[in-house]
């Protein structure tokens, strides 16, 4: 017989699912993690905390509580996708594929499985049998978002750009949905109506997904990040820290890709009194020609603005 909750644990979950749905995933991650701590039985809350660590990142975090959770509830069908998606995420398609297969045989037909079986075909390079999977919900209709990203993902590489426009354009204004999932329908859509030279539509798609994303910033936070950051790094912490032991005066190449950070590098060490910038050179570009004679010289292209 299954327990019920007290009226307080409802508040609580509710509560969770308030900042789950509103995009806040670390402040869901600790209200559905104090959860799990008091009722470590509660599959409900283990699972919403492996969700929302998935979403916030936390991939092998996310795995490890939703096998907890179908330890607990092991025939709850949406349990083995969110496992998928975690499998998915780590790389290992075999062990997505098989969750997800675990969640049709659960629940045939059910949207989440399509999708996320669909999707690992199309992470694998199999369009047609990603395209194959979704296409009876073409006449059905979609009605989950990740099934409609996906299949506007495969339209995009089969060339079926209506297809995928007319699938996922509902899903872009649906407050329904938690702003994460709803972000990534705003910018398949914005792809696809570039792709249809649709240009300033594509540019009012981008910009819906870039204004729905919220941005939250904690001054309080921020200042005890920054109090602990000098505590850690006191003048007497920083002589302790491992030296080269040899000083030497060898110059120091910083290499990176472009706009990746390596000019903001090279500033920093240079308010070091005893480092001295160049600023920037043309020597590794000399190094890659001379390693590879007649090769291109794409640098342009690369940082065009």
């Amino acid at each position: 017989m299954a327990r019920t909750r007290s009226l307080a644990a409802r508040q609580e979950l509710v509560r969770a699912y308030q900042f789950f749905e509103s995009g806040d995933y670390g402040s869901a991650v600790e209200a559905f993690r104090a959860i799990h701590t008091r009722r470590p039985r509660d599959a409900e809350a283990v699972y919403m905390l492996g969700v929302c660590e998935l979403q916030s990142g936390f991939v092998t975090e996310a795995r490890a509580h939703i096998e907890a959770a179908i330890t607990l509830t092991p025939n709850a069908a949406r349990y083995y996708y969110d496992l998928g998606m975690c499998h998915r995420t780590l790389g290992d398609f075999d062990a997505a594929l098989a969750a997800f297969e675990r969640m049709l045989l659960l629940s045939p037909g059910h949207e989440w499985g399509l999708a996320g079986r669909a999707e690992v075909f199309r992470l694998q390079g199999r369009y047609e049998e990603a395209w194959q999977t979704l296409a009876p919900l073409l006449e059905k209709g979609f009605s989950e978002i990740h099934a409609a990203v996906v299949f506007a993902d495969v339209a995009i590489h089969l060339g079926r750009l209506e297809e995928g426009l007319a699938v996922v354009s509902p899903f872009t204004r649906d407050e329904g949905i938690p702003i994460g999932r709803r972000v990534l329908a705003c910018f398949r859509m914005g792809d696809i109506l570039r792709r249809l030279d649709r240009h300033d539509e594509a540019f009012a798609a981008y910009q819906l997904a870039n204004h729905q994303v919220v941005e939250r910033f904690d001054p309080n936070q921020f200042a005890a990040g920054v109090t602990s950051m000098l505590g850690g790094f006191t003048p007497e912490r920083i002589a302790e820290l491992q030296q080269a032991g040899d000083p030497g005066f060898e110059p120091v190449f910083i290499v990176g890709m472009p706009r990746s950070g390596t000019t903001l590098v090279e500033q920093i060490l240079d308010a070091h009194p005893d480092v001295h910038a160049c600023g920037e050179l043309d020597d590794v570009l000399l190094f890659v020609n001379a390693l590879q004679p007649g090769a291109p010289n794409r640098t342009p292209l690369l940082t065009e603005t």
